[in-house]
């Protein structure tokens, strides 16, 4: 009982944030691909209290299964046009809760906090980041695979990686080489290079788990 009440009430905390995200992108004008990094944001911090919340892996199975299924509900159909509005091909958001049961899981396999925390940070700010400053500033393109992106939206997610991984190994006390930094930081930064239609926010935490592993 204890656990579903758990459950229940991160999904109503993830309710009301897809409710304000409504309200953001109706009441406010706000656009959709603003109003969707809100959301990809906010996500990520409420899902780096997971470890803090749930004990077992199953909660976490059932509460991000049930947002796929949701979501999957909500983009087949383009109900909440905060999410759903943008004008270009996405499953980021059914492929978020997905890689936060693969990080969880790899977390409780290795019992350390550390595997949890780099793939959640660095999916939640550096992928946001990467795509405002590219799109709003990136002039140059490079193409991967049929895939385009912005030689200074990659940049950003460098930058902006590097940043994440050394105030989190102060605050988390990692002791993390430099050049271990650097490598997630690479890897991380070629993920979401190589990542199309919002797989990105699979193949990030992905690659920082193969790193970390090591």
């Amino acid at each position: 009982m204890i656990e579903l009440q758990r459950i229940l009430c991160v999904s109503g905390v993830f309710s009301v944030l897809f409710l304000f995200s409504e309200r953001l992108y109706s009441g406010l004008k706000l656009n959709s691909e603003s109003s969707r990094k809100f959301v990809h944001v906010c996500t990520g911090i409420i899902s780096l209290m997971f470890p803090y919340i749930f004990d077992d892996f199953w909660e976490v199975a059932v509460l991000c299964s049930c947002f796929m299924v949701i979501l999957t509900l909500i983009e087949s159909r383009s109900l909440l046009p905060s999410i759903t509005g943008i004008d270009r091909k996405s499953s980021g958001s059914i492929y978020f809760p997905l890689s936060v049961i693969i990080v969880f899981a790899f977390y409780k396999l290795t019992g350390n906090l550390d595997h949890y925390i780099y793939p959640i940070l660095l999916l939640s700010i550096c992928d946001p980041i990467a795509a405002i400053i590219g799109k709003k500033y990136g002039l140059r393109e490079f193409s991967i695979g049929g895939n385009t992106k912005t030689y200074l939206g990659s940049f950003a997610f460098l930058i902006s990686a590097l940043l994440v991984i050394i105030l989190s190994d102060y605050s988390l006390g990692s002791d993390l080489s430099i050049l271990f930094m650097l490598i997630l930081a690479i890897v991380t930064t070629a993920a979401e290079a190589f990542s199309r239609n919002g797989a990105d926010n699979l193949f990030i935490p992905l690659s920082a788990i193969i790193v970390l592993s090591f």
